[in-house]
């Protein structure tokens, strides 16, 4: 190795010597290729320290547009997502897609430490996702530990900001890698059949409004069997279900940031803007316009006429009251 005197901050002699080491290249047009994976945004980090905070035992679902990472650090317990099981314990994580119906069963009781990661994919297609179960290894300890110290330093900087969903992204990555699926969830369930069947009646008819009689013809059983099964396994009701699959694959829709809300609406089966936005908003507790100015680039959205006198109804009657996601 060179020495140079020149060098006199140790630490940038110690980045010399490594440059001393780069090799010419044979192109210098062809590098390295990021791997496969999106940078997470809109990342929010806290804790779950005992079953109660969980909601364990309860028929209420969560149901949300995020991604939820957990990752358990102390005590086990099962995360039902859309009927199927996966169990946790310490030193284990469970990548949770957006839109699926997912709660906690059979957690440890006394101290429990599950960290959650929820964060936004604006680029991909959460539809398809599956649920993915993986191990914390060595390298993605590392990631993690780092993440929470970015979080914790409370510095919301840009390169603190980056260097988090750098981190998160790394996660992912190592859980992808990692990911496999426990034999219990790979096994076939009449509730996840049923489920998958109707997401995808839903899917296919997004652009229109959601009649539940109609798909219960479709799938082959009558509206009240349906209803009373759906409620029974999953504790809401379908036609809350249906309405909130349509505002949260609308909420998807907005942070991709290239349709506008009057596009949104009618992709999703609202009859008008205004019907639209107030579903949206007891749903998620705020706007389309609101959500849509959060994303860092939206279409023109011309302004809206003033609303007709007689108010259009939203799919499937009026939504319930609004509650938290989690």
């Amino acid at each position: 190795m060179m020495k140079h005197r020149r060098f006199l901050d140790p630490s940038l002699a110690r980045i010399a010597a490594e440059a001393y080491r780069l090799p010419v290249p044979a192109d210098y047009f062809a590098g390295r290729r990021r791997p496969p994976v999106d940078v997470p945004d809109n990342i929010l980090l806290f804790r779950r320290g005992s079953a109660s905070e969980l909601k364990d035992g309860t028929l209420q679902p969560h149901f949300h547009h995020r991604w939820v990472l957990i990752a358990a650090l102390r005590g086990r317990g099962t995360v039902r997502v859309d009927g199927e099981s996966h169990a946790l314990g310490p030193g284990t994580m469970l990548l949770v897609p957006p839109l699926r119906l997912h709660r906690y069963e059979g957690v440890s009781r006394g101290m429990v430490c599950w960290l959650f990661i929820t964060f936004e994919l604006p680029a991909q297609d959460a539809r398809s996702a599956k649920p993915t179960l993986g191990r914390l290894t060595r390298e993605s300890r590392a990631f993690l530990a780092e993440a929470l110290r970015a979080w914790n330093s409370g510095d919301a900087s840009a390169s603190v900001s980056a260097r988090l969903a750098a981190q998160v992204a790394l996660l992912l990555l190592a859980l992808r890698r990692s990911g496999g699926t426990d034999p219990e969830s790979r096994r076939p369930s009449a509730t996840h059949d049923m489920l998958a069947r109707i997401n995808a009646w839903l899917a296919s008819h997004m652009d229109s409004p959601a009649r539940l009689a109609t798909m219960a013809r479709a799938l082959g059983v009558s509206e009240s069997h349906l209803r009373a099964l759906f409620r029974d396994r999953h504790g809401i009701s379908l036609g809350r279900y249906a309405r909130e699959t349509r505002c949260r694959l609308a909420a998807l829709q907005l942070q991709r940031g290239d349709t506008s809300i009057t596009e949104v609406a009618a992709a999703c089966g609202f009859g008008s803007v205004y019907s639209f936005s107030r579903t949206f908003k007891r749903v998620l507790g705020i706007t389309p316009g609101a959500m849509a100015r959060q994303q860092p680039h939206r279409p023109a959205q011309a302004p809206l006429p003033p609303p007709a006198s007689t108010r259009s109804a939203s799919p499937e009657g009026t939504p319930g009251p609004r509650r938290n996601s989690r």
